[in-house]
């Protein structure tokens, strides 16, 4: 489709922007960074939600879409913060090898509270607060891979160089209803 083609050209744009060392694998071309000299954000699903992570900041982004223990992942229950509607909590971790074993799978240029917004403004169906696994399933269709320190990543720090506006069409779009 059109807006797929859009997205391919966006992330390919973005990937010729980078002095980062690549190396063609088959059709895809892989980045190598180090998180000293491209800090990112790191994205994890769990529960079907989104667990954003920035530097040794952690955030939930939307709602789980079926229950969740969150010592089981390694972070304190917020559940007092739960009570009232949200887009991005703040998470404590209780347990750093429980969160470091999180599958983190998607890498992008956001950091910070504001980098969990847009993370939010990016992958988040609005009226519900539900992730949207369309948004999800084409980032990791339309990306490369990112490798930090030997991890490899969907790499979406393409996002950050999509204007709001646009890839609000591109939301418009891939949330119709079919």
């Amino acid at each position: 489709s059109s807006v797929l083609n859009a997205l391919a050209a966006l992330a390919i744009l973005n990937q010729a922007k980078t002095s980062e060392p690549a190396r063609q694998v088959g059709s895809e071309m892989i980045f190598e960074t180090s998180k000293k000299d491209s800090p990112v954000g790191l994205i994890a699903r769990i529960a079907g939600g989104i667990i954003f992570k920035s530097g040794d900041q952690y955030f939930l982004v939307g709602d789980f879409k079926e229950p969740c223990c969150f010592e089981e992942f390694g972070f304190q229950d917020p559940k007092t913060l739960l009570k009232d509607a949200f887009e991005i909590l703040p998470l404590s971790v209780i347990d750093s090898g429980r969160v470091d074993r999180l599958p983190w799978t998607i890498a992008v240029a956001f950091q910070g509270e504001e980098g969990a917004r847009e993370v939010y403004r990016r992958f988040v169906i609005y009226r519900n607060s539900s992730v949207s696994e369309r948004l999800t399933g084409l980032v990791r269709e339309v990306s490369g891979t990112l490798s930090i320190n030997n991890k490899s990543y969907v790499d979406a720090r393409w996002l950050a160089m999509t204007p709001q506006p646009i890839w609000e069409i591109v939301r418009d779009q891939i949330l119709k209803c079919l």
